[in-house]
């Protein structure tokens, strides 16, 4: 995520983690992180609010508005 921020909602970020600052706070077309910090294994988006992703050994969850 690091080089690609300006692609990311990060605005319900805490204050200085992972050295993100918070940004792009509600824009339309941007990825907002539904991890909330956890590492995910998977993640496939073909377009905003079009993805899919797997956090651990949990089962896959996808998103399509």
């Amino acid at each position: 995520m690091g080089k690609c921020h300006k692609y990311y909602d990060t605005c319900d970020y805490p204050e200085g983690v992972y050295g993100i600052s918070r940004v792009n706070k509600k824009n339309l077309g941007l990825t907002k992180d539904e991890f909330r910090g956890r590492l995910n294994n998977h993640f496939v988006r073909l377009r905003s609010k079009m993805y899919s992703y797997r956090i651990g050994d949990e089962p896959a969850t996808e998103k399509l508005k």
